[in-house]
């Protein structure tokens, strides 16, 4: 990993002057449904999960924790947080906001948006509910380092290959710095 990458990972604050403004997404159309993620950083490592194989969707495969927006939700970014505390046990106060990564609209009709936070009480130890197997941590290095090649990014890990909608996620992070 560069000097530059692993300062960057040990300052929150460096990753956030990073992070570009978005443009407010636009309404809604058609059928799709909003959702956030949360691409959980500690010093140096992002976290992951593995959905549990009774999921009707997706199961088994690897993705950053987050889902659906829920009435009671103020704003997306509360959505990643509640998403992440239900999933992995993840206290929303020890969560810094980071910055948003550009959005995105997944085959099964969600327009997802991705947040990056910065977790600040380590270790994290995971309390994971029905949704997800097990959690895990990678060390974004190692990402940078692992990226597959060909059209579309994929990103090998001890616990599966990252693909789809999480590794464009993943992909759109990774390439800013």
């Amino acid at each position: 990993m560069s000097q530059g990458l692993e300062k960057m990972l040990k300052s929150p604050e460096t990753l956030a002057a990073m992070l570009p403004p978005l443009p407010e997404p636009p309404p809604l159309s058609g059928d799709l449904r909003e959702a956030a993620t949360l691409l959980l950083l500690d010093h140096g490592g992002l976290w992951f999960l593995k959905r549990s194989l009774s999921m009707r969707r997706h199961p088994g495969q690897i993705a950053f924790p987050g889902g659906r927006r829920e009435r009671e939700d103020a704003d997306l970014w509360q959505t990643a947080q509640r998403e992440t505390f239900e999933e992995m046990g993840a206290d929303p106060s020890a969560i810094s906001f980071l910055g948003a990564l550009p959005w995105l609209v997944t085959p099964t009709g969600y327009r997802v948006h991705p947040y990056l936070g910065w977790w600040h009480n380590l270790p994290l130890q995971p309390v994971l509910n029905e949704e997800a197997e097990f959690a895990f941590r990678v060390e974004v290095g190692d990402l940078r380092n692992a990226a597959a090649p060909g059209e579309r990014a994929r990103y090998p890990t001890p616990a599966g290959e990252i693909w789809g909608a999480t590794a464009m996620m993943l992909h759109s992070w990774l390439r800013m710095f």
